[in-house]
């Protein structure tokens, strides 16, 4: 379970990103940010993604103080 609400974690940021990405009124800072956030994280998801399930879970349990702290 915990794997799976890590997983969404990581999916609902990329959404959020995409949201500024695609938002015609973020300044070109904002969205180039947003791109760097977006690439990084989605790097982050294929690791999990690829990764074995005991990899998996302890990347979990190290990322789980922080959620939104995922670059």
């Amino acid at each position: 379970e915990e794997l799976m609400i890590y997983r969404e974690t990581l999916c609902q940021k990329l959404r959020d990103l995409q949201g500024i990405i695609d938002n015609k009124n973020t300044p070109p800072k904002d969205k180039m940010q947003a791109i760097e956030q977006y690439l990084a994280i989605s790097e982050k998801l294929v690791k999990f993604e690829k990764s074995g399930r005991l990899d998996a879970l302890k990347y979990v349990k190290d990322s789980k103080s922080n959620p939104y702290n995922l670059i």
